[in-house]
């Protein structure tokens, strides 16, 4: 995956796309996170980014997040990745795209098939988890709750004039009662993941 990144990808530094270089160096920081993983720039029309690699993993953005964001919202999203390295995401990441590749490919009635799907189920769960984990690193790599906000908003449903992010999102009202002295709140699941960067 390096390999081909080098080949079809601009890889940052601090001679070539400068301004990102920097910003990466910063968040980095912010993160305690040493070394500075490589950091690439692809030609895509798409605002997306990836956290890749085993024991050296990379940072990819494509050129819609580059060219659309501000330097705040491309802190909150290097942070949201560089938060998947420093919380060690990347090596299952890694495996979830491989597998969900090798899935694409092995027909569809084969027991191989089924130990994938398996896998694959139980990576996409534990992914689910792990996004959140990052939402929280590119908010502290941004410093800045509305950019991190914004940039979410623009990943899930991309540039929409007129978007009010301090309209409360419409929500069914609850009926349970609050807790008192004798009841107690549902406890969370050993299972959910709770990372602090």
């Amino acid at each position: 995956m390096r390999l081909w990144h080098l080949g079809a990808a601009v890889r940052v530094s601090s001679t070539q796309l400068r301004r990102l270089y920097d910003l990466e160096v910063e968040v980095c920081g912010i993160l305690d996170l040493n070394p500075v993983p490589e950091l690439y720039v692809m030609q895509q029309p798409l605002l997306n980014a990836g956290a890749l690699g085993a024991r050296s993993p990379f940072v990819v953005l494509t050129s819609a997040a580059v060219s659309g964001l501000t330097d705040h919202q491309i802190r909150a999203l290097l942070g949201h990745e560089l938060g998947h390295i420093k919380s060690g995401h990347a090596p299952l990441k890694t495996l979830l795209a491989l597998l969900l590749r090798i899935a694409s490919t092995v027909g569809a009635g084969a027991i191989p098939q089924l130990v994938i799907q398996g896998l694959i189920l139980a990576l996409l769960e534990w992914d689910r988890k792990s996004e959140l984990s990052a939402d929280r690193a590119g908010l502290l790599g941004c410093q800045d709750l509305e950019a991190s906000q914004s940039l979410l908003v623009r990943t899930a449903g991309g540039a929409i004039d007129g978007l009010d992010l301090r309209a409360s999102p419409s929500r069914p009202r609850s009926t349970r009662s609050p807790p008192t002295s004798s009841t107690a709140w549902p406890r969370p699941s050993s299972s959910w993941v709770c990372a602090t960067p």
